[in-house]
């Protein structure tokens, strides 16, 4: 992920960061390969505005919470899951950030992430009583799509506006319901955000 110039996610000097790489081992041809990954890190003394990440998924959630596990039905070419989080839910889940404190934010970057049955996904702010504003709008999903995307300028989201994110899955050819997980051969509907308040 390449910032833009004065933005970044603040680290501190004790702090650790944790790399997780997903392997795709549904391909018996991967075994016993060798891994080739890189990582390089660009640090700067200060930036002129720090930024906080988020990952909501609620699909992906509902593994953790006590209400049932969600699941996409099989047999369905075009099964669309929807879920909803005000604003002010999507800046609790930086985990670094007291929502509370604050009534608005910039959205700067999404990062859509579905896994091989996704086909369509879309973010739409809705403002109260007035426009939707469309944030993001994948509208042929391709599983090796997973980038960060930033604006060119930051969207103004206040904290009572809704979050509304769109999934479509493919699951026409799934033999039973499929479930959330981070596998491939499961699903997620996952809108990461990267966000700053003043």
């Amino acid at each position: 992920v390449d910032f833009p110039d004065g933005l970044g996610v603040w680290i501190g000097a004790h702090e650790q960061i944790i790399v997780q790489i997903h392997y795709n081992l549904v391909d018996l041809m991967t075994l016993g390969q060798p891994d080739s990954t890189s990582l390089r890190l660009r640090y700067e003394a200060q930036v002129d505005t720090v930024a906080h990440v988020a990952l909501p998924d609620p699909f992906l959630e509902s593994l953790f919470q006590g209400a049932g596990v969600e699941s996409l039905p099989a047999g369905d070419e075009a099964y669309k899951y929807v879920w909803e989080l005000s604003a002010r839910e999507v800046l609790w889940r930086t985990n670094s950030l007291n929502a509370n404190d604050y009534d608005s934010f910039k959205l700067w970057a999404v990062l859509p992430h579905m896994h091989r049955r996704g086909r369509k996904m879309s973010l739409k702010i809705l403002r109260g009583d007035g426009p939707k504003t469309c944030a993001a709008d994948v509208d042929d999903w391709d599983f090796d799509w997973q980038l960060v995307y930033f604006y060119d300028a930051p969207i103004e989201v206040a904290a009572d506006d809704v979050f509304r994110v769109s999934c479509t899955f493919d699951t026409s050819d799934a033999t039973s319901d499929v479930l959330p997980g981070w596998g491939t051969q499961y699903e997620m509907c996952l809108m990461g955000v990267i966000v700053s308040v003043d």
